[in-house]
């Protein structure tokens, strides 16, 4: 039970640790300057921070930070928070609908990353203790 509890508490740090780091991007114009979620992603190069993860894993995420209704006090949908990202990590996305539908699909694991994050972030804390 301990264990639990413990590894829930990693899950909301983690969860508000990222949000706390978007947060920031999205209110700072020069981080992060939102286009209109039906004009079209072009990554640019001047972005300092790139996602080299995989696209489905980025996809993941942006529905757990949704679903966590960390942004605009949860009022954000899945379209801006993708929108923005794409532009924060230098990527498109594509049709990122279609990602989610194959992590739902996914037979087992179907949260691989953020369950490795997880995996990660409670290996790093208990190697600080």
């Amino acid at each position: 039970m301990q264990l639990l509890k413990k590894l829930h508490a990693a899950e909301q740090q983690l969860l508000a640790a990222f949000a706390a780091y978007f947060e920031e991007l999205l209110v700072q114009p020069d981080n992060c300057t939102l286009i209109p979620p039906s004009a079209p992603v072009h990554p640019s190069n001047s972005s300092s921070i790139v996602w080299t993860g995989n696209k489905t894993d980025l996809v993941e995420l942006i529905y757990a930070l949704h679903l966590a209704g960390v942004f605009n006090n949860g009022k954000a949908d899945v379209k801006l928070i993708a929108t923005c990202l794409q532009q924060v990590f230098n990527i498109d996305l594509g049709n990122y609908y279609d990602l989610f539908q194959n992590i739902r699909m996914r037979k087992t694991g179907q949260l691989k990353f953020l369950d490795n994050m997880k995996a990660m972030l409670m290996k790093k804390m208990d190697e600080m203790e």
